[in-house]
Parts: structure tokens; sequence; C-alpha cells
């Protein structure tokens, strides 16, 4: 409904406000031929005579009471004493008629000025309402959409966002209402003293706001609002410390400042000044991303202790039955900072350091933690977990999952590993043997996204692979390209000969379901079952998809 409003909005204004004079001059010409028309057309007793309203209801709609009502006097004035009754016999109108008529006309142009007026009023509270913080009063992020860019195309401009770090430990202290009271004086004061150098202040969430200013010197720019933000508040003293970071970013045209991407790089830059300390950061993208990596390494083990990461399950399917097979254990990240972190954004950091084997010893253990979930409702489940070349060349990464499956009286049969085909090959023969060692206990292997690495399917007869899983890059085109449809097909051929099970990864829709059931894959995964299933949730889902089946 508000975006309708807000067409509505557009519309209306853009109508009264840009159009003024051509209504003017429509105006000019309409009344006069409307004059013509009711006079060549018999004179004021014909109905001709009611035209005349269009004129004086569009000056009270695009011009105001004021012109309304003048426009209706005017009009009022040319069909009254300058019109005759019949203009064939020459009859005048009878003056209590035509003086009766001109009252009308100006009640109608101010009336139809009057609801323009309330209309405009309402868009206007509206739009405000809309593009303001209900709690504070302060612009939000519908300010910047809804108010015109500056009048400067070939400026630079400097987009600065200022993050406050403990606002949740000042909220706990003083109140909700305390500290918006100290954004509204914060803000205030900023405005204030930056005066003119100011385009954009707005809150963009509770603890963030996104300054924007036309670029004079960076340095003292920057100095001058440091300045600024060093300066005790003059309204009240509040009993509290406030932790700012800034994060900046520069953009050259004020067409940019609409695109919200550019302040999403200021925000990166302020996290990156929160954990640095510095006193601001200026947003770069390479800098941003080794600074980001070498973070992320360093608040990993952390993370695992304090519970910022879980797993997810993402179920297989098999195409005989059509229930879950087993499901492949996922990890993710909810950094503090940085929010949902997928897994491709950070295994491989993990994977360069030894951090690995603190990442794969929590899995297993909140891997065993599922399997033992899933007993207590009576359900044993197959459980899939990713692993490393490094984990294998760790001497004691065999004993230690295999004395933790022992300890929880777990089947080794109810775990597959998986490995990608560049891992394998980073060491073969070391991880030939040590593969075997679990092979031994009744554990099953899986190369996963084959066809991606360096392997060939000749060294699949050397491998202890029971489970191949055929990278989602040659599914999702395999109802577009027949040569992907014959590579997987051959694949699944010779790893049906050599004894393995295939997995077809990434399936998204019924087409490619059907089509991987065609070409007798075994197992199937992807969204077209279920995105990976949250840990409380995976039991619930799991049964509601044995029961309907």
């Amino acid at each position: 409904m508000s975006n309708n409003l807000r067409k509505l909005e557009k519309v209306f204004l853009k109508i009264s406000d840009n159009y003024r004079h051509v209504i003017l001059v429509s105006l000019i010409i309409l009344i006069p031929s409307v004059y013509l028309l009711v006079y060549r057309t018999g004179g004021a007793k014909y109905v001709y005579a009611h035209l005349m309203y269009i004129p004086i209801v569009l000056a009270g709609l695009a011009l105001g009471n004021p012109v309304g009502a003048f426009t209706g006097l005017v009009c009022g004035i040319f069909l009254g004493p300058l019109m005759p009754l019949d203009t064939h016999t020459g009859e005048p109108q009878m003056a209590l008629n035509w003086i009766i008529r001109l009252i009308v006309f100006i009640f109608i142009g101010f009336l139809s000025g009057f609801f323009t007026t309330v209309i405009r009023n309402f868009f206007k509270q509206f739009s405000q309402y809309l593009s303001t913080n209900p709690e504070t009063n302060i612009e939000n992020t519908n300010y910047i959409t809804n108010n015109p860019l500056p009048s400067k195309p070939n400026q630079t401009y400097l987009i600065v966002t200022i993050l406050i770090y403990n606002h949740e430990k000042i909220v706990g202290l003083v109140g909700t209402d305390v500290y918006n009271q100290f954004l509204r004086t914060f803000h205030a004061a900023v405005k204030n003293q930056l005066k003119d150098s100011v385009c954009y202040f707005v809150q963009a969430e509770s603890n963030k706001l996104w300054l924007v200013m036309e670029l004079n010197d960076f340095d003292q720019d920057m100095d001058n609002l440091l300045g600024v933000l060093a300066q005790p508040l003059n309204s009240a003293t509040y009993p509290f410390y406030v932790d700012y970071s800034l994060g900046c970013t520069t953009v050259q045209g004020s067409d940019k400042l609409k695109h919200f991407s550019v302040y999403s790089q200021a925000d990166e830059a302020a996290l990156l000044a929160k954990i640095s300390g510095a006193r601001y950061e200026v947003y770069n993208l390479e800098k941003m991303q080794k600074e980001t990596d070498f973070n992320l390494l360093g608040e990993f083990q952390k993370a695992l202790k304090e519970h910022q990461t879980h797993l997810v399950y993402q179920p297989e399917i098999d195409l005989k039955t059509n229930k879950p097979f087993c499901f492949e254990a996922l990890i993710r990240w909810e950094h503090p900072d940085y929010g949902l972190i997928m897994p491709n954004r950070f295994i491989p950091l993990i994977e360069q350091t030894n951090l690995i084997h603190d990442l794969t010893d929590w899995v297993f253990t909140q891997v065993i933690e599922k399997i033992l979930e899933f007993r207590d409702h009576d359900i044993d489940i197959i459980m899939s977990v990713n692993i490393s070349s490094k984990n294998l060349a760790n001497p004691n990464f065999f004993k230690s999952v295999i004395s933790k499956l022992r300890e929880a009286a777990i089947d080794p049969s109810q775990i597959i590993l998986e490995i990608t085909e560049s891992h394998f090959m980073v060491n073969p023969k070391e991880n030939i043997n040590v593969l075997n060692n679990f092979v031994k206990t009744g554990m099953r292997i899986a190369i996963d996204d084959f066809g991606t690495g360096y392997s060939s399917l000749s060294l699949l007869g050397q491998l202890p692979v029971k489970i191949i899983k055929i990278d989602r890059s040659f599914i999702r085109d395999i109802d577009l390209d027949a040569t992907t449809y014959h590579i997987v097909s051959a694949i699944i051929d010779i790893a049906h000969k050599l004894g393995c099970k295939v997995v077809a990864e990434g399936i998204e829709t019924k087409n490619i379901h059907d089509i991987a059931k065609i070409l007798k894959a075994d197992y199937t995964q992807g969204f077209y079952y279920s995105k990976p299933i949250h840990r409380d949730k995976v039991i619930e889902w799991y049964k509601n998809q044995v029961g309907e089946k």
C-alpha cells in the first residue's frame, strides 16, 4: 500500500509542481474557448455552460484555492453579465441567476484548491513519516531515495559510516529513550557544526549513521569530523561512554549517491576500524579482503568456543526409494560483526592453517551429537563429513575419529568421509593408506565435486572410493547442453562398472531430477529437495519426509 501511495504522490506532485506554467497557459486559452463555445451554441441557457467547471477545478487543483477562487470569479463574469441568456434573441440573464452561478464558481474554485492543499499536506506528512526513524525523528535511508540529488553532478563526495559499537551496553545501562535522545542531540550537533558541507546525514540502523559531505580536502575533512565527534554535547551530560568507529569511501558524481553499494563500502571500512582500533579506515577492496581474512583467522577459535558456528544438514535423496539416504554436515558462522559467513568464504582460509584440525574435530563432535539425537528418536542415520588433505596428513586423525565414534557407540558405517579431488591429489599415496584404514572400519569414502579437480576416471580404480559426487557445474547444464549430458552419462556408467555409487549435486528443478533418474544416478542432492536444514529442525524434516513417502 505504501508503494502505491508513493507512486500516487509522485504523479500528483509532478502535475501540480512541474506543470503549473503549462496549466496556467491552458487556462488562458481554455476560458475564452469555453466562452466562445457557449456563445456560439446559443447562450447561457444551454448545457454547454457547465464546461466552465473544467478550468475552475483545474485552476484550484493545480494552483491552489486563491487562484481557484479568482478563476471562478473570472469565469462567473464571462458567463454572467458578458453572456446573454439567448444569443439569438439577445435576451439577457436575470441578475440573480448569474450572481448565484458566480458564487458557486468561486466556491468550487476555492474548494478544489482547499482539497489540493489537504492532499499536498497529507503526502508531505506521509513522505516525512516514511523517510524518518519513528523513534529518533532522524532521517532514515528512504530519505536518500526520495529526495532530489545535490545539484553538482561533477562533485566528489565523502561518505562516512559512523558506527556506535557499544550501543547495546548503553541501552542496557540507561534505556532506549535516553539513547534515542542522545542520537537526536548528536545528529543535530554534527549537522550544525559541519553546516553547508553536509548533503545527507541519515540513521541507517539503531547504531549506524551515514554522513555524506562534499569533499574538499580528504585529510582536512576527516580531521574536522573527528574534531566534532570529540567535542562534548552541549544539551545534556550522558552518563555513559560512546565508542565510535568510522569508515569512509568517496564517489565521483552525485548520481552515485543513490546506489546503496557505496554505503556498504563505508560500512565494511567502519567494521575494520572497530577491529583494528584505528581512528578510521578508508575503503580499499584489496586491503579490506586481506584485513578481513586476517581477522577471521584470528577469531575462528573463539568462534568455535563461543558457539558462533553451527551445523546445517543437507539431505541426499535415494532415487529408488525417494527417501533421505544421508545428511551432509555443513558449517555456518554467525559472526557478531560480519553477520552470516558462508563456508566458501572462510573454509579456504582455515585449510591453509592448522586451524583445520580444530574445525574438523568440532564438526565430528557436533555430528556425533546429532547422530545420538536421531537415535533417541529411533532413527539410524548416515552423516557425511567433509575433510581436508591436512586432516589426512595428521598422524592422529584416524585414531581421534575412531576413538570418538567408539566412545559414543556409533558404528563407523554411519559416517561417510567426503574429500575433494584437489585435496586428494596433494599426497595421493599417503592419502590412500589413511583412507584404507577408515574403509576397514566400515566407513565409506566419497569424492566430492568430481570433475573439477585433477584426477581422471582411470584413477578411480586405485582409490578406496565407494561414492562419487558429480559437481553441480555439470548437473545444472545437463538439460541445456548435449555434451554435458553425455559426459555425465559416461561418468555414471563407468562409476557403476567400478562398483561406485553416484550422487548428482545441485538438483534444482524437476526436469534435472528426471534426467538424473534417467541416467541412473543413485542419489541426488540440491535445493529441489531441500536447502540445508537448521540443526534444530532436521529431525522434524526427516520424519515428515519419511512419513510423506
